[in-house]
């Protein structure tokens, strides 16, 4: 089973972020989500309201938000503005399925990922690094 890490400092400067772009409430029956990061890519809900904003062709899944550089993410191919919907080959609804599915992995590991980028589906591989996978960023 993976470790939750220790979440990383935040350096906007230094993130590659949509935030400026997609400013929406991350707001879940009156209660703010938290943002969780899976190895420098940082995932929030996939909302009606952002699908609708990006123009999304898919309804489930983890939005990439932003993604940290010298990341395993960034490495992998990862981008701001990403849905992750599968995880090798499992369908994943939210941000905290993405983690749960890749607790069931090692560091080290390579796992598929199925994420819908500019208007296409593709799989990327993510080699685990054991780092912050899990960690909440706080808001």
């Amino acid at each position: 089973m993976g470790t939750p890490g220790i979440g990383m400092g935040r350096n906007a400067a230094a993130q590659q972020s949509l935030s400026a772009l997609f400013p929406l409430p991350l707001a879940v029956a009156g209660q703010t989500a938290a943002q969780v990061n899976l190895n420098g890519a940082l995932l929030d809900p996939l909302t009606p309201q952002l699908q609708h904003k990006i123009n999304a062709q898919v309804a489930d899944g983890a939005f990439i938000s932003s993604v940290y550089p010298d990341s395993a993410a960034e490495r992998a191919g990862l981008q701001a503005g990403d849905i992750i919907f599968k995880v090798d080959g499992r369908w994943v609804m939210s941000p905290q399925e993405v983690i749960d599915t890749v607790g069931d992995y090692m560091a080290g590991d390579n796992i598929r990922l199925g994420v819908y980028s500019g208007g296409r589906r593709r799989n990327v591989y993510l080699v685990l690094s054991g780092q912050n996978t899990g960690a909440v960023v706080p808001q």
